[in-house]
């Protein structure tokens, strides 16, 4: 009997905890896409206003920016610096590449991002601050989809974890 208790608590807290992190990533992203846009709109005003170089702009940004988005713009910082002939697309891939690896934006979301580094550092100032704004339009598209997924199912894998474990414990006792 206590083995059952123990087996039943196991498997309501394990589906419970994976329904609670799923939950969590839902409202990870938001935040995230929220953080690019804002950083993409300081960005913007680095190169607009302030006249800085793109790498100086770049950790500018990282500064004021918050995980995973501070990564991405050291990252590409780090690589213009390191490399000075190299140019500033493969830097934005490498950056592209660290969001990947964090797992927090979907490929539609670093689509728009990547976007970016096709103009960036190529162009006048003037095209480069259209394209980012242009980024960061669509970026708040993509949070109000964000937010919106969000709004659905964060309830939905919040109780539906614990519910899953409570059913399988029924099913096996």
């Amino acid at each position: 009997m206590l083995t059952k208790i123990i087996g039943v608590s196991l498997i309501v807290s394990v589906t419970g905890w994976i329904g609670l992190q799923k939950a969590f990533q839902l409202t990870h992203r938001t935040r995230a896409i929220r953080q690019m846009r804002m950083a993409i709109d300081f960005l913007e005003k680095e190169i607009a206003y302030a006249r800085n170089p793109l790498e100086e702009a770049l950790r500018r940004t990282a500064n004021i920016s918050s995980e995973p988005v501070k990564g991405f713009f050291e990252t590409i910082s780090s690589s213009l610096r390191e490399d000075l002939s190299a140019p500033a697309r493969e830097a934005w891939n490498r950056g592209i590449n660290h969001l990947c690896k964090q797992q927090v934006f979907t490929a539609e979301d670093l689509a728009v991002i990547g976007l970016i580094g096709t103009r960036i550092g190529v162009s006048d100032a003037s095209d480069q601050i259209r394209m980012l704004r242009q980024a960061g339009a669509e970026l708040k598209i993509q949070e109000e989809k964000s937010r919106r997924q969000e709004d659905g199912e964060k309830k939905l894998w919040s109780y539906g974890g614990f519910l899953v474990g409570l059913i399988i414990s029924i099913l096996m006792v």
